[in-house]
């Protein structure tokens, strides 16, 4: 809830960029631009407690993910229970199977969020060059210059300041599941 409210805050930003006027007066405009400096720090002040309150327990969770994953594919291909009832059989198959959709859907919550925040940050650098800045004078052109180069590291949130929050770490977590089944798999 905490990230979908930081992107949507990243979202007011960028438009509040996009729509600056560069037709009023200097100070007007400075006003403005430091109103947006301060908002983009106070998100980057919530990303960082975001992901110093999550980052060791979202570790924690992917950690157990991959062997739960790994096992319970394990258990679904390989072990069949003593049940003489068919639809027995299929309830068991069916939980090993929604228990396994639930620890991936844990994860990629975690990966889309992470992986949404740093898509939404790292967008502001273009919402203020879409806004007509290279119409405005000289110091305003500087102050968005700076502020343009700072806004260029997009803001990632991490699993225990290891791994990034995104959909790559959600794609090598699929992939170290699957090799610690393969191994699994041909000790059988």
């Amino acid at each position: 809830m905490f990230c979908s409210i930081v992107c949507a805050q990243f979202r007011v930003l960028k438009d509040n960029l996009e729509k600056l006027n560069y037709k009023r007066n200097v100070a007007d405009i400075k006003k403005d631009i430091k109103m947006n400096v301060q908002a983009h720090l106070q998100l980057l002040k919530a990303c960082e407690v975001i992901n110093g309150i999550f980052s060791f327990g979202v570790l924690g969770q992917f950690a157990g993910s991959i062997f739960v994953i790994c096992f319970t594919s394990y258990e679904l291909i390989f072990y069949s229970p003593d049940f003489s009832d068919f639809y027995l059989v299929l309830a068991y198959e069916i939980h090993l199977l929604s228990y396994m959709v639930c620890m991936l859907g844990q994860v990629a919550f975690y990966c889309y969020y992470g992986h949404n925040i740093m898509s939404e940050s790292s967008d502001i650098g273009q919402s203020i060059y879409l806004s007509n800045w290279y119409d405005s004078d000289l110091k305003i052109r500087k102050e968005l210059m700076i502020f343009m180069e700072r806004v260029k590291k997009p803001i990632i949130l991490t699993a225990g300041e290891l791994f990034p929050l995104t959909v790559n770490t959600l794609r090598g977590i699929l992939r170290s599941s699957y090799s610690f089944f393969a191994v699994l798999r041909q000790t059988k």
